[in-house]
């Protein structure tokens, strides 16, 4: 990944978003478009929609507050469609307290890793796994209900997750590397975007994670100004039961201010792929959003 990406493209899209400035991803007009469970980046054909099991987290806040919900593992999905050449035309995320959804016009992808999408009610941005090499899951997250003073937020990872009989028990030191993006709240009720490197080093003997994002960004979402902000890079230790691809665990940021907890997953038929979603809170601050990478 590389930097100029990481400070200058995936805050962009997310501000486009916010803006609700999109364009792009036509539709084919009387186009069948089948529905179908999704496998694998590489393996989407035209006009399909793949629908992606996902886990996320999200929130409500106000001009002075932001709340975090549970996160949930069970009953989050996305749904991407595809056009006849095989663009991305829509998105759909459904989540138990936050849904959005996008059609054609109303979604569009960049050439330099992110996926836009708005309209008059919501705005989101997605992580577009080409640019990054990703066949097996990715990220996005999005705001709803948006006003001067009340909004929900929300971040979902989404993928073809790793049968628990197929993950690699040998491995020791496998070294998964990628992205981690979402929104900081200050106490102040002023709103971020976040954008950050991570890394996920797992010890598939022990079943343990050693979770880190490096680099942290803040692009204020009504000025657009960006400032470096290390102290909210973030460390986890995160471990996993026998039989099952999801972990989970303490996340906190560099400067101890924040903590919270992180959800996540195994991808692709050897667990080629990872990614989660974070909350966290302190001193009236809250920060959430998700990651995704491969090794």
């Amino acid at each position: 990944m590389s930097m100029s990406f990481r400070v200058a493209a995936f805050p962009m899209v997310l501000m486009t978003a916010l803006s609700a400035c999109v364009g792009g991803g036509s539709g084919e007009r009387g186009s069948v478009v089948r529905e179908v469970p999704f496998t694998s980046f590489s393996a989407v054909g035209p006009n399909e929609t793949v629908v992606m099991s996902g886990v996320s987290q999200t929130g409500s806040g106000t001009d002075s507050a932001f709340n975090l919900d549970p996160v949930n593992e069970t009953g989050s999905t996305a749904k991407l469609t595809y056009d006849a050449n095989r663009n991305l035309s829509g998105i759909g995320i459904s989540t138990p307290r936050s849904s959005v959804s996008f059609g054609a016009g109303e979604t569009g992808c960049t050439t330099t890793g992110g996926c836009a999408a708005g309209n008059a009610t919501s705005q989101a941005a997605l992580v577009d796994p080409a640019f990054f090499g990703w066949n097996y899951q990715s990220f996005g997250v999005w705001m709803n209900h948006i006003s001067s003073t009340s909004f929900q937020a929300g971040a979902l990872s989404a993928g073809a997750v790793t049968p628990a009989s197929a993950l690699p028990t040998g491995l020791t030191d496998a070294s998964f590397t990628g992205h981690a993006s979402g929104f900081y709240f200050d106490a102040a009720g002023n709103r971020f975007a976040t954008d950050a490197q991570m890394s996920a080093v797992t010890d598939f003997k022990n079943r343990n994670i050693q979770f880190s994002t490096t680099g942290t960004l803040l692009t204020d979402t009504s000025s657009f100004a960006r400032t470096d902000r290390p102290t909210l890079d973030l460390t986890g230790n995160w471990s996993y039961a026998p039989g099952t691809s999801q972990f989970s665990g303490a996340v906190d940021t560099q400067d101890g201010a924040l903590t919270g907890n992180a959800s996540g997953r195994f991808y692709g038929p050897n667990a080629q792929e990872i990614g989660g979603v974070y909350g966290l809170t302190g001193g009236g601050a809250s920060m959430l959003g998700g990651f995704g990478g491969k090794r």
